[in-house]
């Protein structure tokens, strides 16, 4: 009975060690299929919500842009694209978030570091939630905004107004710039030598639901380009009229390149 005893309790751990190993190895495998199939769906689910926060923050500055121009006679902010404030490259003019500033909630108050550079510490309803900053290609463009790091950090804003000529795009889609040079909500020009922003009247705007008035600087949101053509696929962008939506990326560029009335007579630089 002894020698019995010793053969059954030698027995059964053994075969109970062999079946928890194997059980561990299935659950193992079980989560790692689960973690495979669940994080795409975590990472398009944020990205969702980033994109949902952006277009609220380009609603809010909708208002602040019917504000602005209820204070400054119907006219746009004569502000630069984007950038940072007070960079030489802006020749004296301000931003878009300096501008709005005095007409929304919060905005984010910039610090200056030891090296005399300027950043700004929290976000505000300048500020796209997916801001990751421009790719290493684009670093030092644009008055010294480095790649890699939030443009918001640099600049206190992560859109660009439309307010330059949209020389570039005009290029792009195949027209002559300068037959075409009313697309600028704010374009730089020079009066009496010197060169300064003049604000479009909102008059000029032929369709608010259709003249765009900023987007997102770049591709940040998930979908947002096409590779690898790089074609834009879709683009958040905030219209004349107040509304925010995400648009496919033809769209988007009609909106940018929508003609104003003709409203001055100067000759634009940008």
């Amino acid at each position: 009975m002894r020698v019995g005893r010793v053969i059954t309790v030698g027995f059964v751990p053994r075969s109970g060690r062999a079946f928890a190993l194997v059980e561990l190895l299935v659950v193992v495998v079980i989560l790692a299929v689960l973690s495979a199939i669940a994080f795409p769906v975590i990472v398009k689910t944020k990205q969702s919500a980033q994109t949902t926060e952006c277009l609220s923050n380009m609603r809010q500055l909708g208002l602040a842009f019917r504000m602005y121009l209820d204070d400054y006679e119907e006219k746009f902010p004569a502000a630069v694209p984007w950038g940072i404030p007070g960079s030489p490259a802006n020749h004296g003019a301000k931003t878009i978030q300096e501008l709005l500033v005095p007409f929304v909630r919060s905005a984010s108050v910039p610090v200056r570091l030891a090296d005399g550079s300027v950043t700004y510490p929290t976000r505000s309803v300048f500020c796209c939630p997916s801001d990751v900053g421009l790719p290493e290609s684009c670093d030092g463009f644009c008055g010294g905004v480095k790649a890699s790091i939030p443009v918001w950090r640099q600049t206190g804003c992560s859109y660009e107004y439309y307010a330059a000529n949209q020389r570039n795009y005009l290029e792009a889609a195949g027209t002559d710039p300068p037959q075409v040079p009313r697309t600028a909500l704010a374009p730089e020009v020079e009066i009496n030598g010197r060169r300064t922003r003049i604000g479009a009247p909102l008059s000029a705007v032929v369709s608010s639901t259709k003249k765009a008035l900023l987007g997102d600087i770049w591709f940040w949101h998930l979908g947002d380009r096409v590779m690898p053509e790089n074609r834009v696929a879709y683009c958040n962008t905030l219209f004349a009229d107040g509304h925010a939506a995400r648009v496919r990326g033809s769209e988007h560029m009609e909106a940018r390149l929508e003609q104003l009335k003709r409203w001055h007579s100067y000759t634009e630089l940008d």
